[in-house]
């Protein structure tokens, strides 16, 4: 890793940065230091080397992908209180709220992170003890964001992972700033599983009554 910034001036640089400029500015700057990008017109060369983000850095771009931040209401109702086709109380549902939105609070998705150092996995909520949930939420909270991340992290394994560099797995397009040395590539995988179980069950139960028939049989 490289040399590590001061947390606290980092949080406070983060904090002072306005909220309308990020949105308005919000710009894919990928063009990272060492890279090399050919082609007549848009073709450059960086005239520096590869410089990997620091841990700091890379702890507070995993908590805005993958941060546990709380706890959510789940406000499903149980049952519709008399006004038709608007109960759902069943379906899975969690009560663990993250920084990305996920439906009915499952959180399906893990994320990869893979650096020159390691390859890691960031645990999804359920994948915690149920009491370490607030105790993230409140070293979140306090701005200890490195030590949510040492937390939060498993290494899968030393150095890093070597992704395949063709289609389906990677587009020739962004081969260019993709997995390289000096780079941080975040990969997130999602599964589906019980999200498919979720819409079978909202479909199939007593509100929405949904059947299926087969016409041709």
């Amino acid at each position: 890793m490289p040399t590590e910034p001061n947390l606290g001036e980092a949080l406070a640089a983060l904090k002072s940065y306005p909220l309308l400029d990020a949105i308005r500015q919000r710009r894919s700057r990928r063009f990272s230091l060492g890279a090399r990008l050919t082609g007549s017109g848009l073709g450059y060369q960086s005239k520096s080397p590869p410089h990997p983000l620091s841990e700091t850095e890379e702890a507070l771009l995993v908590f805005a992908a993958a941060g546990i931040n709380g706890f959510c209401l789940s406000e499903l109702p149980m049952d519709g209180g008399g006004e038709p086709e608007s109960g759902g109380g069943n379906v899975m549902a969690a009560l663990t709220g993250r920084t990305i939105a996920s439906a009915d609070a499952i959180h399906a998705t893990t994320l990869i992170v893979i650096n020159d150092e390691a390859t890691w996995m960031i645990k999804r909520p359920q994948d915690f003890a149920a009491g370490e949930i607030a105790e993230l939420a409140g070293l979140a909270a306090a701005g200890q964001m490195n030590e949510v991340y040492r937390r939060s992290r498993i290494k899968i394994r030393d150095g890093r992972t070597t992704v395949a560099r063709q289609v389906p797995t990677l587009f020739p397009f962004n081969k260019w700033s993709t997995n390289l040395p000096g780079t941080t590539y975040f990969l997130p995988v999602g599964d589906l599983t019980a999200m498919y179980i979720n819409v079978l069950l909202s479909s199939f139960d007593e509100e929405v009554n949904l059947y299926i028939a087969d016409e041709r049989n």
